[in-house]
């Protein structure tokens, strides 16, 4: 050890991405690793734990994030009329914008229209990066697993869910605002066995925050052990993202009129996200078609 903590930890990573780099190491290992290396050594208990939200720290931030989102995003919402009043669970789905940039803006929006707060489901690699992983637990997001999920929309919570998820996070240019649900049906089982609707949500402007010059990051991948994570090289004004705006539009619920002993049946789950899918798309081109350019 060093009389430098900051030089010791950057030659850490340094030893421990190069082994990543020749190595299948599984992503939990290698966050794991990451985690010890800063710091901030990981909890795997804490992964099924939904009462580590903080709700006067997420109203600051809240707070903090509406005054930001005024001057450069200024972020609208359409339909909080939708949402079920305070006590009562909802399903929320919606397209995952480019590196996620638009959630906390839709977290802010419904609370400042409605009191309500959401609870996103994050995935597992997302919610382990430490220092994140503390911030976005106080902020109300879980692990996305249905032991997670079910309990909070029985309780009466707002849940979201990105049923695209990395793969439309990560996605390049030229992909904006496609749906890359494939055979993803855990929303459809939570909202049947809570006994909830499935709402979905239309997020506009956080696609065209970024345009991405490199779309297969080789490098990314291999950091990651996974080709889930394919982490394309985004440009806006550098780093930052392009000042654009910001619309949140929310549809009507759509009741599963599905018995639980259906939960298993792939073919009718396909039916109801397709459904479900159709419908979010539907308002996708609508309101990018009200902005001037059709899917």
């Amino acid at each position: 050890m060093s009389d430098d903590p900051f030089r010791d930890v950057i030659h850490r990573l340094r030893e421990i991405s190069g082994r990543w780099l020749s190595s299948n190491a599984p992503v939990d290992q290698r966050l794991r690793e990451f985690s010890d290396a800063v710091g901030s050594p990981l909890d795997e208990s804490e992964d099924f734990r939904t009462d580590l939200m903080d709700p006067d720290w997420a109203r600051e931030q809240y707070d903090w994030i509406g005054r930001l989102g005024k001057v450069w995003f200024r972020p609208e919402l359409e339909g909080a009329e939708n949402l079920p009043p305070p006590g009562q669970g909802a399903m929320l789905v919606s397209n995952h914008a480019i590196l996620a940039l638009d959630s906390i803006f839709l977290f802010e929006r419904v609370y400042h229209a409605t009191g309500r707060m959401i609870r996103p489901t994050v995935d597992r690699a997302v919610i382990r990066v430490p220092y994140y992983r503390q911030y976005l637990q106080k902020l109300g997001a879980v692990y996305g697993a249905r032991e997670n999920a079910v309990p909070l929309l029985k309780a009466g919570e707002l849940v979201l869910s990105y049923p695209g998820g990395a793969k439309e996070a990560l996605k390049p240019t030229r992909d904006r605002y496609a749906l890359h649900w494939d055979r993803i049906y855990g929303f459809i089982r939570c909202a049947i066995e809570a006994g909830v609707p499935v709402i979905p949500v239309a997020s506009i402007g956080g696609d065209d925050a970024y345009v991405s010059l490199l779309e297969d990051n080789v490098y990314a991948q291999k950091l990651m052990g996974s080709d889930r994570y394919k982490m394309p090289l985004y440009l806006g004004l550098g780093l930052l993202p392009l000042p654009v705006k910001l619309r949140f539009v929310i549809g009507e619920p759509v009741e599963i009129r599905l018995p639980p002993w259906k939960a298993d049946d792939e073919d009718a789950l396909a039916e109801v996200q397709q459904g479900i899918k159709d419908k979010l798309e539907l308002m996708i081109q609508q309101e990018l078609v009200r902005r001037g350019r059709g899917l």
